[in-house]
């Protein structure tokens, strides 16, 4: 999960979301209400999910899974291995 959430956090974008797009979800949960405090700002979590979504990143699976660990940090990584970049599902 580390990786993720520095990699996420490290790969900015200028791209805004929009409130209630797949990337602003993911980031609420994860900052928000997960409280996970790899992202320097709310907004550095979102640029670099756009990133990622840009790249091919299945978000909203993503999304669903992390909703589903509830803040379960082993369980956000199991998410990020199964969505993320390096996952075995492309």
């Amino acid at each position: 999960m580390k990786y993720f959430l520095l990699s996420v956090g490290l790969l900015a974008c200028t791209t805004q979301t929009e409130t209630g797009s797949p990337c602003n979800k993911l980031c609420k949960e994860l900052v928000q209400t997960c409280g996970f405090a790899a992202f320097p700002t709310f907004s550095s979590c979102e640029e670099g999910c756009v990133y990622y979504q840009d790249e091919g990143v299945d978000i909203e699976s993503q999304l669903t899974c992390i909703e589903e660990s509830e803040c379960n940090e082993f369980a956000v990584i199991e998410c990020e291995n199964a969505y993320g970049v390096n996952n075995e599902n492309d």
